[in-house]
């Protein structure tokens, strides 16, 4: 695994710049530059979506105890490429987990195919699962679809089950947009019966505090509002009747800009939807 950090300008609380978390890979394979000079190849690389701390009182180091910390710091080398032991990868695997559980699903899919689980010939479960897996990969190639399409995969729980089973999706938008409905909760200082199960719609997700204020966020991704509209999410502030029009669009790794969609700007004014 590969983590590139990026470091932030000084504050007036800390005495040396602050380093956060900025992409998180996996080694593809070591390449061989000159006779004394190496490369390595990082593929799939993916920028992480929101600001992780490495230092500070809440920062990543801080859930590690003191000699990880320490080999953390003789590896993570500013500006330089340093190595750690698969005993503290699995540390701070396990703090990133713990502090911040929107990456759940991205360390399972890079995880999946850093170390990909060995399939037994002599299993017949693992027979089974290597058949299917030959198949599905000979269709990928005839379809011209890239390999790394399905190369996260986990034996599924069940023997039984069919090795497309096993499959770990790769995070895309509409990943992205469940868990910020889901965690919107907690954003707002609200609550909702959502992990209960007891709502009625899946896609319309209710909030509200002890004082009675109710907050409504629509997800409507992929259907006709979207369409129309050009906006992936919708938040309904009931006490005002005022609309919050959110659209989910991955930057550019060079450009770092974005423009708006065409229908979102088409409503004029826009206040008036």
């Amino acid at each position: 695994m590969v983590l590139v950090l990026g470091q932030g300008d000084r504050d007036e609380w800390n005495s040396s710049p602050s380093r956060h978390l900025v992409w998180i890979g996996v080694v593809a394979r070591h390449n061989t530059v000159g006779a004394v000079d190496k490369s390595i190849t990082v593929d799939p690389l993916r920028e992480c979506m929101k600001t992780i701390m490495i230092d500070g009182h809440d920062g990543l180091l801080s859930r590690l105890p003191k000699p990880m910390r320490e080999e953390f710091e003789q590896a993570a080398i500013l500006g330089g490429v340093g190595e750690c032991s698969y005993v503290l990868w699995e540390a701070v695997n396990t703090a990133l987990r713990a502090a911040h559980p929107e990456l759940i699903g991205l360390l399972d899919w890079l995880i999946a195919q850093a170390d990909p689980p060995a399939l037994d010939s002599n299993d017949p479960a693992d027979r089974a699962w290597q058949e299917q897996q030959d198949a599905t990969r000979s269709l990928l190639r005839i379809a011209e679809f890239p390999h790394s399409s399905l190369a996260a995969w986990q034996r599924p729980s069940s023997r039984d089950a069919p090795y497309l089973a096993g499959l770990i999706p790769q995070p895309v938008e509409h990943s992205l947009i469940d868990h910020d409905v889901r965690a919107a909760g907690n954003a707002f200082g609200l609550f909702s019966e959502w992990p209960s199960g007891n709502e009625v719609r899946c896609d319309i997700h209710i909030l509200q505090d002890a004082e009675g204020r109710r907050l409504e966020v629509a997800n409507v991704n992929a259907t006709p509002v979207e369409s129309r509209l050009g906006t992936d999410m919708i938040y309904f502030h009931e006490s005002t009747q005022s609309f919050v029009l959110v659209q989910y669009k991955r930057l550019d790794s060079r450009k770092r800009s974005i423009y708006v969609d065409d229908r979102l700007l088409s409503l004029d004014p826009p206040s008036r939807f």
